[in-house]
Formats: C-alpha cells, sequence, structure tokens
C-alpha cells in the first residue's frame, strides 16, 4: 500500500493514458497544471486516498478523459465547471469528499456536464451540495443509468423532468432535504431497479404510477412524511425484493395484491405508519420473505395461520398494533424464525407449546396481551435473557422467573435480517441503525458498495449486473 505524497515529476508523463493510485494511503493536492500536463489521460482513478484540496480547473483540458473516480477523498470547494469539455466522458464518481454548491454559486459543473452526451454513472453522494438542483439534471445525457446524489444538503423539490432519463435503473436522492411530492412522472422510468428517496421531507399521497416501475427491485421510501394510502399498484411490481415505507404517515389498510408479490424475498417494512384492518390470509403467499416488519401501526384482527407458510422467514414483527385472537400454531412451521415480536396487542389465550421447537428463536416478544395458562418449559422459554412474557396477568407456570423482565431485542432483530444468498444493492448512504449495514468491498473503481438489508448504502456495476441478470 502506497502512502505519502505524489512526487510532482509523475504528473508529467505525458503519455499517460492510465493514472490509478485507487485504495491507498496517499495525500496531498494535485496540481494546478494536472490536465495540461496528462493531455492522453483516458483513466484517473485516485478513490479511497486522503487527496485533499480543490479539483483542478485544468482538469477539463484533458479532453480525453472518459473515467473519473475521485471517491472517498477529502476534495473540498467546488466543482471545475469546464467538466463538460470533456465530451467522452462516461463516468465520474465525486462521491463521498467535501465538495459545495448551494442556491448561489457551485451547481455550473452540472450545467456542464449536458454537454458529455456519453455520461452513464453520475455520483456526488455524500459530500456538502446544498441548494436547490438546477433544472440541468433533467437534460443530462439519456445513456444515463446510475445518478446518485444522496447524502447532501439538497433542497427543494425533486424535478419535474427527471423522467427525462428515461435510461436510469438506479437513482438516489435520500439523506438530502427534499420537499414536496413524489413526481408522477417519475413512473415513466420504466427501467428503474433501484429507487432510493428515504430520509427527506417528502409529502403527499404515493402516485400510483410508481405501479409503473415494473422492473424495481430495491424500493425505499421510509422516514419522510407520505401520507393516504399506500397504492395498490405496486401489486405490479414483479421484480420486487425489498420494500421499505416504514416511518411516514401513511393510512387506509395494506392492500392484498402487496401480499402476492411471491418474489419479494428480503424484507418488507411498513412500520410506524397509522395503517389499519385485518392482515389478509394472502400474506402467506410470500415465501420467499426473510422479514416482516408492520410494527407500530393500528392493525387489527386476527394473526393468519397462513403465516406459517412463509417458512423462510426470519424476523416477523407485528407488536405495538390491536391484534386479537390466539397465537396460530402455524407459527411453529416457519423453522428459521430469529426474532418474533407480537407485543403491545389483544391476543389471548395460551402461549402455543409447539414454539418452543423452533430451535432459531433467540428473541421472542409476547408482553402486554391478555395471554394465559401455562408457560412452556422447553426451547427458548429455558432463556430469561431472550423473552419477555411482562404484562400478561393470566400466564403461571414456567421454568424461569421471565414474567418480569422485558428484554431488549437481540442484535439479529435489530438488524432485522443478516440476509443470506444472492447480492442485495442499495444506495443508501447513513440511514438509521447502521448495525444494519455490513460492508462489502469493491474490486474495482465504482460508487460506494454495501449489501443492505433494511436500507440500504451505495452501488457499483458488478452488483447492478447482478441486479439486471
Amino acid at each position: 500500500m502506497l502512502s505519502g505524497i505524489i512526487p510532482l515529476r509523475l504528473y508529467n508523463f505525458s503519455s499517460l493514458y492510465l493514472f490509478n493510485v485507487a485504495l491507498n494511503q496517499l495525500q496531498g493536492s494535485l496540481p494546478p497544471t494536472l490536465g495540461n500536463a496528462l493531455p492522453r489521460l483516458d483513466y484517473l482513478w485516485l478513490s479511497s486516498n486522503h487527496f485533499e484540496g480543490p479539483i483542478p480547473a485544468s482538469l477539463g483540458n484533458a479532453t480525453r478523459i472518459v473515467n473519473i473516480d475521485f471517491s472517498n477523498n477529502s476534495f473540498r470547494g467546488q466543482v471545475p465547471s469546464n467538466l463538460g469539455r470533456l465530451q467522452g466522458l462516461y463516468y465520474l464518481n465525486l462521491g463521498e469528499n467535501q465538495l459545495e454548491a448551494s442556491d448561489a454559486n457551485g451547481w455550473e459543473f452540472l450545467d456542464s456536464l449536458t454537454n458529455c452526451s456519453f455520461l452513464q454513472k453520475l455520483g456526488l453522494q455524500i459530500n456538502l451540495f446544498g441548494g436547490r438542483l438546477p433544472k440541468s439534471i433533467t437534460n443530462l445525457s439519456i445513456e444515463l443509468q446510475i445518478l446518485d446524489i444522496g447524502g447532501n444538503h439538497i433542497s427543494g423539490n425533486i424535478p419535474s423532468g427527471i423522467e427525462n432519463l428515461f435510461n436510469l435503473y438506479a437513482l438516489g436522492f435520500e439523506s438530502n432535504l427534499f420537499t414536496g411530492n413524489i413526481p408522477a412522472d417519475i413512473g415513466k422510468l420504466q427501467k428503474l431497479q433501484l429507487l432510493c428517496l428515504y430520509d427527506n421531507n417528502l409529502t403527499g399521497i404515493l402516485p400510483s404510477s410508481l405501479g409503473n416501475l415494473t422492473q424495481l427491485n430495491k424500493f425505499y421510501l421510509y422516514s419522510n412524511a407520505f401520507e393516504g394510502p399506500i397504492p395498490s399498484s405496486l401489486g405490479n411490481l414483479r421484480h420486487l425484493a425489498d420494500l421499505d415505507l416504514s416511518i411516514n404517515s401513511l393510512s387506509g389498510s395494506i392492500p392484498k395484491e402487496i401480499f402476492n408479490l411471491s418474489f419479494l424475498s428480503s424484507y418488507v417494512d411498513f412500520s410506524d405508519n397509522y395503517l389499519i384492518g385485518e392482515l389478509p390470509l394472502d400474506v402467506g403467499s410470500m415465501t420467499n420473505l426473510r422479514a416482516l416488519i408492520l410494527s407500530g401501526n393500528k392493525l387489527s384482527g386476527d394473526i393468519p395461520g397462513t403465516l406459517g407458510n412463509c417458512e423462510v422467514l426470519e424476523n416477523l414483527f407485528v407488536d405495538n398494533n390491536f391484534l386479537q385472537g390466539t397465537i396460530p400454531p402455524s407459527l411453529s412451521d416457519i423453522k428459521a424464525l430469529q426474532d418474533l415480536d407480537l407485543s403491545h396487542n389483544n391476543l389471548s389465550g395460551p402461549i402455543p407449546e409447539m414454539l418452543a421447537n423452533l430451535h432459531f428463536l433467540a428473541y421472542l416478544n409476547l408482553s402486554f396481551n391478555h395471554l394465559d395458562g401455562a408457560v412452556p418449559t422447553k426451547g427458548i422459554f429455558n432463556n430469561a435473557t431472550a423473552i419477555s412474557l411482562l404484562g400478561n396477568d393470566g400466564l403461571c407456570g414456567g421454568s424461569l422467573n421471565i414474567q418480569m423482565v422485558e428484554v431488549a431485542r437481540s442484535v439479529s432483530a435489530a438488524s432485522k435480517f443478516t440476509g443470506s444468498g444472492g447480492a442485495v444493492v442499495a444506495l443508501c448512504h447513513d440511514g438509521p441503525d447502521q448495525a444494519k449495514l455490513p460492508e462489502e468491498a469493491c474490486e474495482e473503481p465504482g460508487f460506494v458498495i454495501q449489501q443492505a438489508i433494511i436500507v440500504p448504502p451505495a452501488l457499483n456495476d458488478e452488483d447492478l449486473k447482478t441486479l439486471s441478470s
């Protein structure tokens, strides 16, 4: 691994076409004459070092450059406004630096990039960009496939005209200060596979046109202020694996069409909304789902026995609702279950003995219901640190004094789902509970990659190939 400052003479090889010092410990600033001294340069990869200072304006003079990766450094100041001179540029990643822009100035480079008609990937994530996005963002190359501006301080509305970028398959606007509605025309981005709008101040109802994004695989809208019903058109998203609408003000019942999305293989999170109604029997159709989180709503009725069909489900959270009836014995058919929280409902009757046969169950919270009868004595019921039965006055017996302890959720519950199997990609960066985001290294210059279950983090070419295969 290289460290220290690059000698100036190395920037003077005028015949150089590839400059790659990524993934080192190099520091210092780039020479102001960089673009003039390397006129034949095609590839400039400086990612994951400790470079600082401004990006030289002379970079716009190296007109042969097609691929620039400055991500994960400490570059600061404004992005040069002449990058549009790099008309062959197809890849530009400036993510994870300290670059700036505001309403007053600093966005001129985006206007300039509209001249880069081959641009496919643009990463501006995790910087200090602020103000409103200029309208020119909707006039970027129609070849653009990845647009990531998450993790900044950008305000205002999502620009109308974003549908002009009809070849996008990954769009990340998460963790900013966006307000207003989701434009209805976003449904025209029919190649979109990954959409991250979480952690903003977006409002209004979810447009039914979202159901036109039929290639969508990862969909994250959590931590906004959306209201109104969940559109039933989301049932058209037959390729959906992750769906997170949590921490909003959504109301109405959950459309049964969503429970028929058998491709859902990672997680569904509708927690902390105002959803009402009963869980339909169709919930048992999600046989590939690994995590179902419906906590903190106003759901009522019985827990469907068909949940027992979800045999690979690892995490089930339906706490803090108004569910009633008995705990269905069929939950013991979910052999992969690790975390089960039914607390703070109106459940009654005995605890099914068969729950003791769930050998992977590490967290069980049945507290604050109206359960009665004898507490089972085997399996997890022998572990006082993994179970809470507090607030069920009708319970008796048991091998441990566990009724009076309300335990915290286990590590696996906090992470909701560890995830195994194929790659799961997300554009998200700094959502809540970073324990949820196991990191995965990138093997080539590219966007930040993370294997994300609940929130997902940026993306790279290899994972996107996997996503689209």
